[in-house]
């Protein structure tokens, strides 16, 4: 990643990352249903249930070309309200 960070308002992914988890639950209720468009959390560097477990709502995940990570791992599926879906189909 460069030392810039792409000119986004943020020192580091960190602070990045707590930013974006604050506005989401200021907004997102416990018992609201958030349906994830696919790649979530694409090439971070923390395991997905670490921003999954943190963000409020009932999160439903549609499958995206970039979710492979998330697939493979029990934690970050646990996470979610219902198994994943690609195409109309569960995974």
């Amino acid at each position: 990643m460069s030392s810039t960070f792409d000119h986004r308002p943020f020192r580091d992914v960190d602070e990045m990352d707590y930013t974006m988890i604050a506005l989401w639950n200021g907004r997102v209720r416990d018992e609201d249903d958030v349906y994830i468009i696919g790649d979530f959390a694409n090439r971070n560097g923390r395991a997905d249930e670490w921003y999954l477990r943190q963000l409020k709502g009932r999160k439903h995940l549609i499958i995206g070309n970039h979710d492979r990570k998330m697939l493979d791992n029990p934690r970050a599926l646990a996470c979610l309200a219902e198994p994943p879906e690609k195409a109309g189909r569960y995974y």
